[in-house]
């Protein structure tokens, strides 16, 4: 699975999960 083959909540997951100091919720 290539990286541009991810959806968008792919992405906020992963990007959650390399930040884990941020806490806050995403908005959707």
């Amino acid at each position: 699975k290539s990286i541009f083959d991810i959806n968008y909540e792919d992405l906020e997951l992963i990007n959650y999960e390399s930040h884990p100091a941020i806490k806050a919720p995403i908005a959707v």
